[in-house]
């Protein structure tokens, strides 16, 4: 089992996950083995935009909109 320096995981599982991610394997807690993920650097397909505010509407035009975490999420602290 690999060595963690995180703090302030609320869930050490979120750190599992993205220790398994770097070594492009997707681990889903619970599950006994790993998948093979083939990960890029986001340079590679895109570009950074403008402004981060973007990412997030109202007011902006955005795909995405922020909402309280489900009560029955299983990461609740990845966006907050």
């Amino acid at each position: 089992m690999p060595t963690f320096n995180a703090v302030r995981i609320k869930d050490i599982t979120v750190a599992q996950v993205a220790h398994s991610l770097t070594n492009s394997q997707l681990w889903l807690p619970t599950y006994p083995k790993t998948f093979p993920l083939p990960i890029t650097p986001l340079s590679a397909i895109g570009r950074r935009g403008l402004v981060d505010r973007l990412i997030l509407g109202p007011p902006h035009p955005a795909p995405f909109t922020k909402a309280e975490p489900s009560p029955t999420s299983t990461y609740p602290s990845l966006w907050n």
